[in-house]
C-alpha cells in the first residue's frame, strides 16, 4: 500500500502552471491517504540531487513540470536499483508535454492525483543514450535544436506556439549530418539531416500517423531518418508526406529496434525528452524494458 509520495515540481516550466497546481495536488493526494513531502526544483538542487538524498524514503514520487523535469526525474530514478525504485507520477505543466500525450495522461490534475494514489502501476520502457536516459525521444539534426535553445519566457509567454515561431528561423539544410548506423543488423550510411529515436505518439505536441503503432512497453523503439533529399522542394514534400499514414519517401527510413549505434563525422548535437543532451561522435542507444512503473 502506497504511504508517501515525494513531490517534486517547476515552478519554471510552462506558463508557472505548477504554483497553481500546488495546493490542489497536495489536497487531493493526502485526501487519498498519501504523506506529501514536497520540494521545488531550485538552481543547484534539481530531481537528481532531491531523489538521491531522499533515496528509500518514498513510494512515490510525483513529478509536476515539463518534459526536461521528467527527464531528469526518470534519470534520478534510473540511477537506483530497480527494487528500489519508487512508483512515478506525473503531472504535466509544461508548454508540449509530449509524454503526457502519448501516455494518455489526464491535464485534469485532481483526477490525474487520484489515479497517481490508487491506480496500478504501467511498467514502460526506458531509453538509454550512451550513460543518459530519455524516456520518450533521442534525435538529432533539423530542428531538434528548438527545443532546448527556445528562451523559456517566450515559451511562457506562447506555449507550443514558441517552439514553432523557433523553429521557422531555422533551415534544415543548415546542417548535414554525415553518418553510420546500425541496427538489427543493417547498416545505414550517408548524409542525413535528421534522426529520432522514440517510443512517443506524439512530437512536438503534435500526433504523427507513422508513430500511431508506438508501444510504451514492447521492448523496441520506432527510429526515424530523413536523408538529405537533393532539393528543399523534396524536403518540403517529404515532411508533408510524414503527416499521411502509410507515406514512403527514398529519403526516408521508418523501422523499429530495440537498440542502435550511430556514428559521426564530427561532433553531433542531440536532444533528449527536449534537453540538450551533448554533443556526440558516437551514439549507443538501447531500450531498458518496463523500467519505471508508471502511475496514470
Amino acid at each position: 500500500m502506497r504511504k508517501d509520495a515525494l513531490l517534486i515540481y517547476n515552478l519554471t516550466a510552462g506558463k508557472n502552471d505548477a504554483s497553481r497546481m500546488l495546493n490542489t495536488m497536495i489536497r487531493t493526494l493526502s485526501e487519498e491517504g498519501l504523506r506529501v513531502v514536497c520540494y521545488p526544483i531550485l538552481p543547484g538542487k534539481g530531481a537528481e540531487e532531491i531523489i538521491a538524498a531522499e533515496r528509500g524514503r518514498f513510494d512515490v514520487v510525483v513529478c509536476c513540470g515539463g518534459d526536461g523535469t521528467l527527464n531528469h526525474t526518470v534519470n534520478a530514478l534510473m540511477a537506483l536499483p530497480k527494487e528500489e525504485r519508487p512508483l512515478l507520477g506525473y503531472v504535466p505543466a509544461g508548454s508540449t508535454n509530449d509524454f503526457a500525450l502519448s501516455m494518455d495522461i489526464s491535464r485534469n490534475v485532481k483526477k490525474n492525483c487520484r489515479r497517481i494514489a490508487t491506480a496500478e502501476p504501467l511498467y514502460y520502457d526506458v531509453g538509454r543514450f550512451n550513460d543518459r536516459y530519455f524516456t520518450y525521444i533521442a534525435a538529432f539534426g533539423a530542428y531538434t535544436e528548438v527545443s532546448y535553445s527556445t528562451d523559456q519566457d517566450l515559451k511562457n509567454m506562447l506555449g507550443h506556439s514558441a517552439y514553432i515561431f523557433e523553429a521557422l528561423r531555422h533551415s534544415p539544410f543548415s546542417s548535414i549530418y554525415r553518418m553510420k548506423a546500425e541496427a538489427g543488423g543493417r547498416t545505414f550510411e550517408g548524409e542525413y539531416l535528421f534522426c529520432s529515436v522514440s517510443d512517443s505518439t506524439s512530437v512536438g505536441g503534435m500526433r504523427v500517423p507513422m508513430f500511431q503503432t508506438a508501444s510504451s512497453n514492447d521492448g523496441r523503439f520506432e527510429v526515424t531518418m530523413i536523408k538529405r533529399p537533393p532539393s528543399i522542394m523534396e524536403y518540403q514534400d517529404l515532411i508533408q508526406g510524414l503527416l499521411i499514414e502509410g507515406y514512403k519517401s527514398p529519403y526516408l527510413d521508418f523501422f523499429t529496434a530495440d537498440s542502435i549505434t550511430f556514428e559521426f563525422e564530427d561532433e553531433t548535437p542531440w536532444t533528449l525528452d527536449g534537453e540538450f543532451g551533448g554533443k556526440v561522435r558516437k551514439a549507443s542507444i538501447e531500450v531498458i524494458p518496463s523500467a519505471i512503473g508508471l502511475l496514470r
